[in-house]
């Protein structure tokens, strides 16, 4: 009897020890779980914000106090409170409200010198007006399109750009229909292109298996230009109106299959973080390498940007990859110029009231 109680009470201590172990090493977990938590909770409070991270850590040398000095005593107040408004809007404090109002302060300071820039008064210190503008536009312009980027609504965005896309499609179409009910014999070829079958599925959905299926079938006829042996047919392929469905179509497939992904904010911000860092080299460079480094990173933004980056491009596309030189020439000139007068003859083979 007594050493069935010693058992049991040995039995009933070890029973103890391991709850204290068991509850030990859950008050070790709930504590570790809690400082996850709390340090998640923190991380995702103090996560950044708007341009927080993607802008530079200093302003660029461009865009300080001294690389206004060039315009001299005058401007010397300016020179100052631009300084001063550029400088606390890179340290991109705040939420995306305050760094859109410190924006707002240095376009501001953007607008004087647009309209320096204009009044002959200043026509003295145009050029050196002119070499601050050009750094400073395209920094905002650059800014303010990376805000409109990440403040977009995906799912809207997307939207649009899969119907802007699928009108080209349709406008498309027509014009091609159009073209070839100008050309004799051209109707037949719209069964070669599976035509009937692309407007049935069309008018029904555009994104449906079925209407995808047709447009890569109609796409897929609309590539063997390229392998036709008969020089004439192949010619007549290529016109205009078949290749602008053809494009059409294949943008169309590659905007639609990028709305099905999920936005990654996170990319996105890391494509931007690159793409500003190419271009603030570019600006201190201008290296061919640069440039390539920022249409590189332009590239994986529009694939990854819940706008597929159509903000960031217009800002490129007016203040980087604009083109260099531009040619304005009258109609008369161009015809005088390129004019080409061309007189054929042969026989005719064609049917009139029935008869050949």
């Amino acid at each position: 009897m007594i050493e069935c109680q010693a058992d049991g009470a040995a039995l009933q201590r070890k029973r103890l020890r391991r709850q204290k172990r068991w509850l030990k090493r859950l008050a070790i977990s709930s504590v570790l779980l809690g400082l996850g938590m709390g340090g998640w909770a923190f991380g995702d409070a103090n996560a950044p914000q708007g341009l927080k991270g993607i802008l530079p850590a200093e302003v660029p040398a461009t865009l300080t106090a001294n690389a206004f000095e060039p315009l001299g005593e005058t401007w010397k107040e300016w020179s100052a409170t631009a300084a001063e408004a550029i400088a606390a809007f890179y340290k991109a404090d705040g939420d995306v409200a305050a760094q859109k109002a410190a924006l707002d302060k240095v376009k501001i300071k953007l607008g004087v010198l647009n309209t320096a820039i204009g009044d002959s008064q200043y026509s003295m210190i145009l050029e050196e007006l002119l070499a601050i503008r050009g750094p400073l536009a395209r920094r905002v312009a650059v800014a303010d399109a990376a805000l409109t980027t990440l403040e977009t609504d995906s799912a809207a965005a997307r939207a649009a750009a899969v119907k802007a896309s699928g009108d080209g499609v349709s406008a498309a179409f027509g014009a091609l229909k159009t073209d070839l009910e100008g050309v004799p014999g051209g109707a037949a070829w719209l069964p070669y292109i599976y035509a009937d079958e692309l407007a049935t599925a069309w008018s029904t959905s555009w994104d449906n298996d079925a209407t995808i299926a047709a447009l890569k079938a109609t796409h897929g006829r609309l590539m063997t230009r390229d392998t036709l042996t008969d020089a004439e047919q192949k010619s007549f392929l290529s016109r205009p109106a078949f290749v602008s469905l053809s494009s059409a179509i294949e943008a169309y497939l590659t905007t639609l299959e990028m709305a099905k992904k999920p936005v990654d904010m996170a990319q996105t911000r890391a494509a931007l973080t690159e793409l500003v860092e190419a271009l603030e080299a570019y600006e201190a460079y201008n290296s061919s390498l640069d440039s390539g480094k920022a249409r590189a990173a332009m590239k994986k933004l529009s694939e990854v940007a819940p706008d597929s980056g159509a903000a960031i491009m217009q800002a490129l596309n007016e203040h980087y990859f604009n083109l260099n030189l531009r040619l304005v020439a009258s109609e008369t000139f161009l015809n005088r110029l390129l004019g080409d007068c061309r007189v054929e003859q042969g026989q005719v083979c064609d049917f009139i009231l029935g008869a050949q």
